[in-house]
């Protein structure tokens, strides 16, 4: 077995089917990846591997669970190009002050900014290292800041042709933007998207209105503002929910 940084590899004429099986096992730990499969006569395939006992399948391409046996007749190696190790503590870093620049700037989640600034004060493998994270910080919150899985808010009408669809989207962001930075104390609106029910809700903080469950316990009327942003299953009332971090875009919250 051949092994780098970043690759591993298994010449197949030397190692035994259980070897093979427990290298493809150990490459992909709790998912199947995406092995490089040279044979004896030059030719290269890439085929996502995995293991049943010491048996070897391959999945069907555009499959998540058509699987089929997989001849090591005539392989001369496999190999699997593995993603780099990252410093989680560096890249939170990065990413939580990001995102507390955007958040200043909106001057949204004012809360919000305190309780990360005090998580990068405790350091984020410390965190990672508690018994209880969430009686530090939202474990929800903190995977999605240090994998930055911000969007662009989308409400592009589903019943629409192409131009008005993109019109819609800009007069709706444009909408939100003026409310943010007016005098308003609320803004809400929604739209039924191509795929989901959209819906988007700011409040200043200056009058009482019920909290969204992201934050159930905040007190109205103290003056922090908040924005929503949800996308959820048509008919359903679960789906997938959002803080805004500014007029345009948002941070993934959780999923009901």
């Amino acid at each position: 077995m051949i092994m780098n940084k970043n690759s591993r590899s298994i010449t197949v004429r030397n190692a035994s089917p259980q070897e093979i099986a427990e290298f493809i096992r150990e490459v992909n730990g709790k998912e199947i990846r995406k092995f490089k499969v040279v044979y004896d006569d030059g030719r290269i395939e890439q085929k996502r591997l995995f293991t049943n006992s010491d048996r070897i399948g391959y999945l069907a391409p555009r499959k998540k669970k058509s699987g089929y046996l997989f001849d090591l007749q005539g392989v001369y190696v496999i190999s699997c190009d593995l993603p780099q190790e990252v410093d989680r503590n560096a890249q939170f870093e990065r990413n939580a002050k990001r995102l507390m620049e955007l958040l200043e700037k909106s001057g949204l989640w004012s809360n919000v900014r305190k309780e990360i600034q005090e998580l990068l004060e405790f350091g984020y493998e410390n965190y990672c290292k508690q018994d209880y994270p969430s009686r530090i910080f939202n474990p929800d919150l903190a995977y999605n800041i240090l994998h930055w899985n911000v969007k662009k808010m989308d409400f592009r009408p589903r019943y629409a042709g192409q131009e008005e669809v993109a019109r819609c989207n800009e007069i709706t962001l444009n909408a939100i933007a003026n409310a943010m930075s007016g005098p308003e104390n609320e803004y809400q609106t929604s739209v039924v998207g191509r795929s989901y029910d959209i819906s988007f809700s700011y409040n200043a903080g200056q009058i009482g209105k019920p909290m969204w469950k992201a934050y159930p316990d905040d007190t109205q009327g103290d003056g922090i503002k908040r924005a929503w942003y949800s996308e959820e299953y048509r008919g359903c009332g679960n789906g997938h929910y959002y803080l805004a971090i500014n007029a345009t875009h948002a941070i993934y919250y959780e999923k009901d």
